[in-house]
């Protein structure tokens, strides 16, 4: 058996921010003096390690005001924890990753906190963990399980309390070392709780006419929270309560709870572990991102020209140049890129899933691959016709093409049907049609 714990790590994992996350909540039941971990993730492209860094500097300074450290780490999470654990005998693990516990051993070492709304089964490995048949049943599911949550309400941490268990805090935690430094980018959304919170009020508003705003890039018509999201810098509970009888509220909760719904249909692409024999193990590891296929010279070409917004289809064009310069991409134009590169531009999807996870600040394992597989098995509608559809006057690609801005509204989506006279100033012609 176990010494007492008189230690709790508090090990983050999505959920960085300190409003109403599961597992401070859970901590602050304990009463120990806690430090608080996080393993930077491995295939954490540029743009989300400076997003990271920014999350993690205000969080540091967040927890830093009720006593508690936060040590951040790279490398392999499992081999570092097992590594604190055997230092720390009478250390108490408290984690939101999802891990299989077995006898009393672990019960004793580790405790699991439940973050997301649909509780994912762990028991076992297998297809038993297969998600709902569809999305529709999903969303019936996950509206029961917040309104159940609302009504039931969440404990709000002693923070007082947290503050004076520090005081027992071993002096080897007190002084948490930098952060990991991470080149600047350009965001189009910036880390920190603070910042999402201020984005979120932005667009509270907008909520009522969401369902006619949201498929017109030219609008702002969306949140633009999708790296918030991602990285859990909002209590999605609250977010989907404030949603939930409004006069339009399903379009934008499901683009909340999308990611969710991924996860269940690429179980554990954030890995699972579990504890055995006193350490812990990972039975799956974290997924990976694929690696860069190799290419022929034409799709070579053609991959680079999709990559820099120059394949002659301008709304394709503003959207890959809106990626490549902002990290961000409209939720409208994400599967019309992916289905013109694959469909068009016969590219495998690797080679785009492989781009977006290099580029996306938001970029989340499950829904990347879940939409690349459904581009690679759905059908390319024609992109000029989209164009028309998503952006009627033209201006969101005026506003990423300047080459084109002067052409008038009639050209503007198909500008290789211009005339000889009409200048063009460089953009190609059409690189292939749907």
């Amino acid at each position: 058996m176990s010494p007492p714990p008189n230690l709790l790590l508090i090990h983050f994992t999505r959920n960085l921010r300190l409003a109403a996350n599961p597992l401070l909540q859970a901590a602050a039941q304990y009463g120990l003096p806690a430090a608080a971990l996080y393993f930077l993730p491995e295939y954490a492209n540029p743009r989300q390690q400076f997003f990271l860094r920014q999350t993690l500097a205000e969080l540091s300074d967040g927890l830093s005001e009720y006593g508690i450290p936060l040590h951040v780490f790279c490398g392999n999470a499992v081999r570092q924890l097992n590594a604190l654990m055997a230092r720390y005998p009478s250390a108490l693990l408290l984690t939101a990753q999802h891990i299989r516990l077995a006898g009393t051993d672990g019960a004793e070492r580790v405790r699991y906190v439940q973050e997301e709304p649909l509780a994912l089964p762990v028991t076992r490995y297998s297809l038993e963990n297969a998600p709902p048949p569809d999305f529709a049943v999903y969303r019936q599911a996950w509206l029961r399980r917040v309104r159940q949550d609302a009504e039931e309400g969440g404990q709000t941490p002693d923070w007082a309390a947290v503050r004076r268990a520090q005081h027992g805090l071993p002096q080897q935690w007190r002084n948490a070392p930098p952060l990991p430094a991470a080149p600047a980018q350009i965001l189009s959304q910036a880390g920190g709780e603070t910042a999402a919170q201020a984005a979120w009020q932005a667009f509270a508003p907008k909520l009522p006419h969401y369902a006619l705003m949201k498929d017109f890039p030219a609008q702002k018509g969306t949140s633009q929270l999708s790296a918030a999201l991602r990285f859990g810098l909002l209590p999605v509970r609250q977010l989907a309560c404030a949603g939930i009888g409004g006069e339009t509220p399903e379009p934008w909760l499901d683009s909340v709870f999308y990611g969710d719904y991924c996860r269940r249909l690429l179980p554990f692409s954030d890995g699972l572990w579990t504890w055995q024999n006193g350490a812990l193990h990972e039975i799956c590891r974290s997924a990976a991102p694929p690696e860069m296929p190799a290419l022929d010279s034409t799709r070579a070409a053609a991959f680079e020209r999709w990559r820099q917004g120059m394949t002659g289809v301008p709304i394709i064009d503003a959207a890959m140049r809106t990626l490549a310069g902002s990290g961000w991409l409209h939720p409208r134009l994400r599967p019309l890129a992916a289905a013109f590169a694959v469909s068009a531009l016969k590219l495998p999807a690797a080679a785009g899933e492989h781009y977006f996870a290099r580029t996306l600040t938001d970029y989340d394992h499950a829904p990347n691959r879940t939409g690349w597989q459904q581009a690679a098995s759905g059908r390319l509608k024609n992109p000029f016709a989209e164009s028309q559809n998503a952006d009627p006057g033209g201006r969101f690609i005026r506003s990423r093409l300047p080459e084109l801005a002067h052409l008038p509204d009639n050209l503007i989506h198909a500008p290789h049907l211009a005339g000889s006279g009409i200048a063009l100033n460089g953009y190609p012609a059409p690189i292939a049609f749907a």
